[in-house]
């Protein structure tokens, strides 16, 4: 039998044990137990103020936190007082030599976000780790170019008035000749065609097909004549004189054909291979013979481009062209003016046909802020006639000045003709021709398609053959359309 004073003993036990628990409960809320991850910071924080005499470091020229490329060089160095035993990245263990300094590398693939890498080492009396973060984030794609159409087509339509058309020298004593003057009007057409192999090389095809039509613009008797004198009507019908009809409604067509193989080294440089084919026709009256004329050519070229930056670049280029012309050449007779003999030039040393080897550069880059262009070439054209043979040395040079929409031109082009054997039509000399042209351009782009240009020039050729000297200028104007 339970008394009352022992039951009432039991009920302030239990009073105080259901307190003891309501109270530990407390502590428990305000206290919660160490989550996994907190608890391996907690051994990581352990470790390292265990292990302060081992540093874990990344080398500043590769301590980046932020990736954009998927696939990285990740590279550590660990030092300590102790020799390094052993180094694991992400658990892989790195072959190293034991030292007291030690660098390795490894390459790792990241995902998008945050990768984490962590870095285990071992010495002979203590153990260090250390977490890197590194962030991959994905380059962003730039808008889609529009594809490039592979076919284009340049237009051009023009007029040009040139003061001594013949390009005689009407300050001769010996043998006066009248400039004549004419227009010649041109149409010219540029096919082009991009076939692309791959991304490095290209198979272009393009083609030239052009037209002039010289017209004479001097009185009625100078064009017919050539000359002042009206009387010497009788020497019309007499080819190869200077009073022929040269500039009856004279044509000239060009057309060429070519194929190009261009490969791309690299953004900047590229080089090419080419094959092609020029037809030359002096259809109706000819300058030279009073007939129709026609000239073929078949030609190879090479063309080596590299860029010197994104606004210069310099070129070098070789061509080997097979010229024919149809024309035979006949006998011609002249006068010796020393005896008043005649004397006869056999047809075969007036032959055209020819192989011709040019060597060509070319030089393109900003000048005291304008865009400058530097340009020459030599070349030897070997005629099976041995009056024909003759060395060709060719330069220009030129700049051009932007304004807005308009761009002006400023350039000079020479040229020299030094023949290798001696004329007898020319007095037995071994012929020379030196020619200066300088230029001046203008160039309006009205839109992406339509350009219009205009250029005036002046030429100056000297020559130790009085016949070869001459002077002319000429003015000259076109609209260009591109598609």
């Amino acid at each position: 039998m339970v008394t009352a004073g022992a039951g009432e003993r039991f009920s302030r036990l239990h009073r105080w044990v259901l307190l003891g628990l309501f109270f530990f409960s407390l502590v428990a809320a305000a206290n919660p137990p160490a989550t996994q991850a907190q608890s391996e910071s907690k051994d990581i924080e352990q470790q390292d103020e265990q292990a302060a005499d081992i540093l874990i470091v990344r080398p500043l020229d590769n301590n980046q936190t932020e990736s954009k490329k998927r696939k990285i060089l990740f590279e550590v160095e660990v030092s300590s007082f102790d020799p390094v035993l052993k180094i694991a990245i992400n658990g892989k263990a790195m072959r190293i030599k034991p030292a007291p300094t030690v660098r390795v590398k490894r390459r790792l693939t990241l995902k998008k976000g945050t990768n984490k890498i962590r870095v285990d080492v071992t010495t002979e009396f203590e153990t260090a780790s250390k977490v890197f973060e590194i962030r991959y984030r994905r380059k962003k794609k730039g808008p889609v170019e529009a594809k490039k159409d592979p076919f284009q087509l340049i237009t051009l339509l023009g007029a040009q008035e040139s003061s001594n058309a013949l390009k005689v020298n009407s300050e001769n004593p010996e043998n006066p000749q009248t400039a004549t003057s004419a227009r010649r009007s041109f149409l010219i057409l540029i096919p082009r065609y991009d076939w692309a192999l791959n991304k490095a090389s290209t198979l272009r095809f393009q083609g030239v097909v052009s037209r002039d039509i010289l017209a004479c613009t001097d009185t009625q008797e100078q064009c017919r004549k050539g000359t002042d004198d009206p009387t010497t009507e009788e020497l019309d019908t007499i080819p190869g004189t200077e009073n022929e009809n040269l500039l009856k409604g004279q044509q000239i067509a060009f057309t060429q054909v070519t194929a190009n193989w261009i490969r791309n080294t690299s953004k900047l440089n590229s080089w090419s291979l080419g094959i092609g084919y020029n037809l030359i026709s002096l259809i109706e009256d000819s300058i030279a013979t009073g007939d129709d004329k026609k000239e073929h050519d078949l030609f190879l070229s090479s063309t080596m481009h590299r860029g010197l930056g994104a606004k210069s670049f310099y070129e070098v280029g070789l061509e080997l062209k097979s010229q024919e012309v149809t024309t035979e050449p006949v006998d011609a007779t002249i006068i010796d003016e020393t005896s008043g003999e005649p004397i006869t030039v056999p047809a075969g040393d007036l032959n055209e046909d020819a192989l011709t080897t040019t060597l060509q550069g070319t030089l393109e880059g900003p000048v005291f802020g304008l865009k400058g262009k530097l340009k020459g070439s030599f070349a030897r054209v070997d005629t099976e006639g041995k009056l024909k043979v003759k060395d060709v040395q060719k330069l220009s040079a030129g700049i051009t000045i932007p304004m807005g929409t308009f761009i002006l031109g400023l350039g000079v082009k020479a040229s020299k003709n030094k023949f290798k054997e001696p004329n007898p039509i020319a007095g037995g000399v071994k012929p020379e021709q030196t020619l200066i042209s300088p230029n001046v351009t203008a160039t309006w782009a009205i839109s992406r398609s339509w350009i219009v240009t205009a250029e005036y020039l002046t030429e100056s050729q000297s020559s130790n053959v009085p016949e070869s000297e001459y002077d002319n200028s000429a003015l000259s104007a076109s609209l260009i359309y591109i598609y």
